[in-house]
């Protein structure tokens, strides 16, 4: 039977939605697949009419940060830093950085050094 209340209605739908999870999230993805026009222009609209929920676009940086942050990049390539190896490792995976383990880092910075050095010998 069908609630009247609205709030009632709400803590069933809540309830049902938690409880069927997977279902609602597969028929609903199964939707937006058969028809993408119409889930775009939904999509659209509710980032037309909630501004304040959408992810805020992001800031054109500075010539000068660009600049450093270039430098920076460099400095971490030449040198072989941690980071930069393992941004290198992690890249393209599910994985984190903070998740490769040293001994990788420092085993790839010696597959490294290598390459220069035969790369510098040819």
């Amino acid at each position: 039977m069908p609630q009247k209340d609205p709030e009632e209605r709400k803590a069933y739908q809540r309830a049902y939605y938690a409880a069927n999870r997977e279902k609602s999230l597969n028929k609903s993805k199964a939707w937006r697949e058969t028809n993408p026009d119409r889930a775009r222009e939904l999509n659209l609209n509710w980032r037309k009419t909630n501004p304040d929920r959408c992810k805020k676009p992001r800031k054109a940086k500075s010539p000068r940060s660009t600049k450093r942050e270039r430098e920076k990049s460099q400095r971490q390539r030449d040198f072989l830093r941690d980071t930069y190896i393992r941004r290198l490792l992690s890249d393209g995976t599910t994985m984190k950085s903070s998740d490769v383990p040293q001994i990788l880092v420092d085993t790839h910075r010696e597959l490294i050094n290598l390459k220069r050095a035969i790369n510098e010998k040819l």
